[in-house]
């Protein structure tokens, strides 16, 4: 049975434009090195999500270098961290999606590999219909399941309470049940630090594991300026017992409370989130979406 310990625990969220010279934009500061995986393993840090393979020209064999990939799994490694690879598919081409991630599962560079894979699902702009995306997405999930039994793999989504009530325009009728039995944990990016207080996150649909994401603390130790998504472990057994995605949420986690103190207080509009007068523009947590 594939496990969730991967999961577990404090972790760092890193994608391409945080360390791949491919994606690198000047006015986002220095881009990160594994060296950079130090300051994090001393800051407690025991899992790192990293985004492995991209689907667009500036990646043309999939992974995004593969040496510095490679060079941030092995020092990773050294370190003691897991580390999570994963994969934003686009969903207009599912065998191209479905072939990244194989990429992901079967990097290997001197015996070190991903101790677990993540499946970004946020891409909307390829494919308009949301049925018809939504059956891709399962296609995808199901097939790769199929393909992974072993691999402990984690579904990365928006909270159910974003779809279904702030949002219901986003993605109508995700497809949560259907997803349900290819996915061994959830990490839904529940983004505390932009609500004006702190919220509780709402319960998994399914009962499988679940992870709460959000930014909330600026900087690699002292070297870096950028901000990174950090991770909290929720501990629930794994099930594969399903619900109805319309039924509501029956347990919400107060997952946000015990962080509060280190979610920096919201700035105007046009400010950084992390530094009070910085411009936003030139802030890397404040133009994520920008960037995806």
């Amino acid at each position: 049975m594939p496990t969730v310990s991967v999961y577990e625990g404090l972790g760092a969220w890193i994608d391409v434009f945080d360390y791949s010279p491919a994606y690198h934009r000047p006015r986002d500061g220095r881009l990160l090195v594994p060296e950079d995986i130090d300051g994090l393993a001393d800051r407690g840090v025991r899992t790192l999500f990293l985004q492995a393979t991209r689907l667009d020209p500036r990646s043309p064999q999939g992974i995004v270098g593969a040496p510095l990939v490679g060079r941030f799994l092995q020092r990773s490694h050294e370190r003691g961290l897991r580390v999570v690879g994963w994969y934003l598919p686009k969903f207009a081409d599912v065998e191209a999606d479905l072939a990244n991630l194989r990429l992901t599962r079967d990097f290997d560079i001197g015996g070190h590999r991903f101790d677990g894979i993540g499946v970004d699902i946020e891409f909307r702009r390829d494919v308009q219909d949301h049925g018809e995306r939504s059956r891709r997405l399962v296609e995808l999930s199901q097939r790769f399941r199929q393909e992974t039994p072993g691999n402990g793999l984690a579904a990365i989504v928006y909270p159910p309470v974003l779809l279904e009530a702030v949002y219901p325009r986003h993605w109508p009728e995700f497809p949560w049940a259907e997803l349900a039995g290819n996915y061994d944990a959830w990490l839904p990016m529940a983004y505390w630090s932009e609500r004006r207080q702190p919220a509780p996150v709402t319960g998994t649909p399914t009962g499988t594991p679940l992870t709460a994401c959000g930014p909330f603390e600026r900087g690699l130790a002292s070297r870096s300026r950028r901000c990174i998504r950090l991770e909290v472990w929720l501990a629930r057994p794994a099930s594969r017992t399903t619900r109805d995605s319309s039924e509501r949420p029956r347990r919400r986690e107060p997952l946000a409370g015990p962080f509060t103190t280190s979610v920096p207080p919201r700035q105007p509009r046009g400010t950084c989130c992390s530094e009070p007068g910085r411009r936003a523009e030139s802030c890397g947590c404040c133009n994520q979406s920008q960037r995806s």
